[in-house]
């Protein structure tokens, strides 16, 4: 392999990373915000449809992220990829079993799949 060919290769997984890390900084950060909108109307015991729905998206948004993140143990080779992955699957779960949470306390279903994926949230594989 070129030189030319190995930097191309090492700038465009730099950029993967850096977009990734920045979309799921966005996704799951600290800041409290999502718990706190929810989490004032979990406690009032009032909830709607834009509640529910979002709350069952965001479970499986999350799920898809851990999927995704439990590929880097067996795909990358960079350790920081690899420590990347590990700080996902950590931030995700805390989320999923919050949402789940508030499922459960308004009487909604949990999802347990994804649509249009199989039952782990991984895309179905070609019969």
């Amino acid at each position: 392999m070129t030189a030319q060919r190995r930097s191309v290769r090492r700038t465009v997984l730099a950029v993967t990373v850096a977009v990734a890390a920045l979309t799921l900084t966005a996704c799951g950060g600290d800041d409290g915000h999502t718990k706190a909108v929810a989490g004032s109307t979990a406690r009032s015991g009032r909830h709607n449809a834009a509640d529910v729905s979002f709350s069952q998206e965001m479970i499986q948004h999350h799920r898809q992220a851990v999927d995704m993140a439990g590929l880097a143990a067996g795909h990358a080779s960079s350790a920081q990829v690899k420590s990347l992955a590990s700080k996902i699957e950590g931030a995700q779960a805390p989320e999923i079993r919050t949402m789940s949470g508030w499922l459960t306390s308004w009487g909604e279903q949990v999802p347990r799949t994804c649509p249009g994926w199989a039952t782990t949230c991984r895309p179905r594989r070609p019969a």
